[in-house]
């Protein structure tokens, strides 16, 4: 490719080659051709051209977004319903100091229609479905991609607990549990919605499980380190005594 001459006093047209001529006549080609996108304007004055930032610009990708799941995506859905959240004040009052159950946070706007984060399913979602904001809601962001919204899965650990029934064992690993829920006036647990499959603890193994299958017992479900988890917990059997030996309880 040929360089850009260096003109001396004395110069002549006749000294410059086909070559060199050729280079600085693309090179003002180019000039002529310079084009902007989003966010800059271009003035051409004698003394130069000028690139600036255009103050009426605005980023046309939507930023990130905290979000929660109120209703539970169903079995084979590509996408959930999620609702973008904020604080009512700012700055914001911490649930610490906060009396109101929703810890001074909102729901805002209307609900955005979100695929899952990569490697997940919208049906992995439903462990943090909250009706109600409450201090231990699970709160969500929301991240705009390739011309969609997806949920991104927590990384981290908290969100609070579900409470589920043990419905089977599916692998060494890995449970069927029903999630529950309060019935209308808060006396009573019932089924809420469709049977999930969940981790067992870590350090479990899913026939540790098999004494409360199909069993009243309830047991938490719960965001352990981004993966959904059921806590185990040990049954106590207590003896019958036999007749006529008197017993009562410890203190």
């Amino acid at each position: 490719m040929a360089k850009t001459p260096t003109f001396k006093s004395g110069t002549q047209y006749g000294d410059l080659s086909a070559a060199e001529m050729r280079h600085m006549a693309e090179l003002a080609s180019r000039v002529e051709r310079i084009t902007h996108g989003p966010g800059i304007t271009i003035s051409n004055t004698n003394a130069g051209i000028h690139f600036s930032l255009d103050p009426s610009f605005t980023n046309p990708l939507p930023r990130d977004k905290t979000v929660v799941l109120t209703v539970a995506p169903a079995d084979k859905a590509y996408t959930m319903l999620v609702y973008p959240v904020r604080y009512k004040s700012i700055p914001p009052v911490t649930c610490i100091t906060n009396e109101e159950p929703d810890c001074g946070i909102e729901i805002v706007d209307d609900p955005i229609v979100a695929y899952p984060d990569f490697g997940r399913k919208a049906v992995d979602y439903k462990v943090f479905v909250s009706a109600t904001l409450t201090a231990t809601t699970t709160y969500l962001t929301a991240y705009y991609a390739e011309g969609t919204w997806q949920v991104r899965w927590p990384t981290g650990g908290g969100g609070g607990s579900i409470p589920v029934s043990i419905i089977a064992s599916s692998g060494a690993k890995r449970l069927k549990v029903q999630p529950l829920k309060w019935n209308e006036d808060g006396t009573a647990l019932i089924d809420d919605g469709s049977q999930i499959y969940v981790n067992t603890w870590p350090d479990r193994l899913s026939t540790d499980y098999t004494p409360f299958v199909g069993k009243p017992d309830i047991f938490q479900l719960v965001n352990l380190v981004g993966q959904p988890c059921v806590y185990h917990h040990i049954r106590f059997t207590q003896m019958q005594p036999p007749a006529g030996v008197q017993w009562g309880g410890c203190e």
